[in-house]
């Protein structure tokens, strides 16, 4: 019985993760007779972008239109070609044709609309309009001064639900059904017969009020901005290679890496497929601020099977985040020259890095050997000099009688089975105590921590109890429990759980602070044995310098 229980707590908790992570693309589409100049391919080819780029197996695309009223179109959840096709089918069949635009109508309803989605998923809302309300004779909505309150009202319902809506705003076109836009629009643009400035004119036009609202930054169209669609999603957008010339079975490609929003973007690029298989095959952190662009050379990798000639390869980059950059799929072009060399570049990449890496291990093996002089020098100076050595306000005698410190270097060599070693580093603090703050701790012997007297973990650099908190292992995991709380106020608990390498904040009763970290402690020559054994194994150590 309590095996089924557990199993469908598990079948529901999976069934919540799927469900939260699903995303419902919803587009509210203007198709009223304003919006004519532009159906000639440009919104037909926004919405193509959007569905084919954007959408992932699992999301849902929802299509609203309106004109003299709201409109229910399609609703779709990708669960392969059948689904994108259909939509695109649909898309086809709108026409502007709708005499008036009564926006606050189509607010309204979209608003009705989304609200009855799924409640976990995210909503993504994308609203294409020339933002004018110029509503039917018997419209919910007529012209006038309460327009205001009626679109404020929706709009912070919208943005307290905390969807995601983009507003791309077409230019304003001269309407014969208000002649208040006919006079108020008149301009240079050959094609609209209006200039980019008349998008803010026209006491109907809401779209500065909605956007106010919403907390949101209008998207104004613009002919020949090719990047609209990013702009609209936020997504990056990904710049393929020029022609690349001759190249051998190795070679190296720039991709450019867009970043059209206002946020940083991080993309984990995981590989580059191509229909012969992998061109690329590392795992790779791309991180963009706002608005940046930055190119990625990569090296790439021909199959074996390639034979000599000129190429245009289809390629798709793979990503493993949450951030759909696009187009994912694109060509390479290149001549393909067996006989060429392609290691030069690999070569030279390979031997600046081997240079740094040599660079980087005789600096850490300076550093580890100089650490160790240091240690012995101190350990052999600490046996020897019983007193006359005083820090701030506390003499030699706080670290321990000589036995008590052999006692515990004695310790130290003899960690029994079970048992790690865990040195304690304050801040400010000098280290090179001998190993006065390094000790083994095993299954359920807890550790002292604290000033003068403390058996074990000691804090000499501000004064407090001997015995303010302790450090124990339970089940392999080791944890900090403070025994006076008032010298941490960090601390809201009775135990802080998994410690390791987590500052703790240490303030004694004259308001004085300070912090400790406990790290598990590697001995100098283990260290220096793990350095050396670095090119064994690629990636980053496992430990610290």
């Amino acid at each position: 019985m309590k095996k089924s229980l557990i199993v469908i707590i598990l079948f529901l908790v999976s069934i919540q993760i799927v469900v939260s992570e699903q995303i419902d693309n919803i587009v509210l589409l203007d198709t009223s007779e304003s919006m004519f100049p532009y159906y000639s391919g440009t919104i037909d080819f926004l919405l193509e972008e959007i569905v084919n780029e954007q959408l992932q197996s699992g999301d849902t695309f929802h299509l609203l239109s309106f004109n003299d009223f709201p409109e229910y179109e399609i609703s779709r959840t990708i669960r392969g070609e059948i689904e994108i096709q259909e939509i695109f089918k649909r898309i086809l069949l709108l026409q502007p044709f709708g005499k008036y635009t009564d926006l606050i109508s189509a607010f309204s309803f979209l608003y009705e609309y989304t609200e009855k989605l799924q409640l976990n998923s995210i909503k993504k809302i994308i609203i294409l309009t020339d933002g004018i309300h110029d509503p039917p004779p018997g419209s919910p909505y007529p012209a006038s001064p309460d327009n205001n309150k009626n679109i404020i009202k929706i709009s912070e319902n919208m943005r307290r639900q905390g969807w995601d809506v983009t507003l791309v705003q077409f230019p304003i076109v001269n309407s014969s059904n208000n002649e208040s836009n006919t006079t108020n629009n008149i301009g240079s643009n050959t094609e609209t017969g209006v200039t980019k400035e008349n998008v803010s004119q026209g006491e109907n036009n809401l779209f500065p009020l909605i956007a106010e609202t919403l907390d949101k930054t209008v998207i104004p169209f613009e002919n020949g901005n090719e990047s609209i669609s990013h702009d609209m999603t936020g997504s990056p957008e990904i710049i393929y290679p020029d022609d690349l010339g001759s190249v051998g079975k190795k070679f190296s490609a720039v991709f450019k890496i867009v970043n059209h929003s206002k946020d940083s973007v991080l993309l984990k690029l995981t590989g580059i497929n191509s229909n012969d298989g992998k061109l690329f095959n590392e795992l790779i952190d791309i991180k963009l601020n706002p608005g940046e662009t930055k190119s990625l050379k990569l090296i790439l990798s021909l199959p074996d099977s390639t034979e000599k000639g000129s190429y245009n390869t289809p390629v798709e980059l793979q990503f493993n985040d949450s951030y759909r950059a696009y187009p994912r799929k694109g060509y390479i072009k290149y001549f393909y020259d067996p006989d060429l060399s392609s290691e030069r570049e690999v070569i030279n990449s390979r031997l600046i890095l081997y240079i740094i890496i040599g660079l980087v291990l005789l600096i850490a093996l300076f550093y580890i050997l100089l650490n160790i002089i240091k240690g012995f020098k101190y350990s052999k100076s600490s046996f020897e000099k019983p007193s006359a050595v005083k820090h701030g306000n506390l003499k030699e005698d706080a670290f321990g009688t000589p036995k008590r410190r052999k006692k515990h270097y004695d310790n130290l060599k003899q960690g029994k089975k079970g048992q790690i070693a865990i040195e304690m580093i304050v801040k400010n603090q000098n280290r090179q105590i001998g190993h006065r703050n390094i000790h083994f701790i095993g299954e359920s012997h807890p550790r002292s921590v604290g000033g003068a007297g403390s058996e074990y973990f000691l804090i000499f650099i501000i004064a407090t109890g001997k015995r303010i908190g302790e450090i124990v292992m339970e089940n392999g995991i080791v944890s900090f429990i403070p025994r006076e709380k008032e010298f941490f106020p960090q601390l809201t608990g009775n135990t802080l759980k998994d410690c390791l390498s987590v500052p703790i904040k240490v303030v004694n009763k004259n308001g004085i602070e300070t912090s400790i970290v406990f790290n598990e402690w590697i001995s100098p020559v283990e260290r220096l044995n793990r350095i050396m054994h670095l090119l064994d194994k690629k990636g980053i150590p496992d430990f610290r310098y």
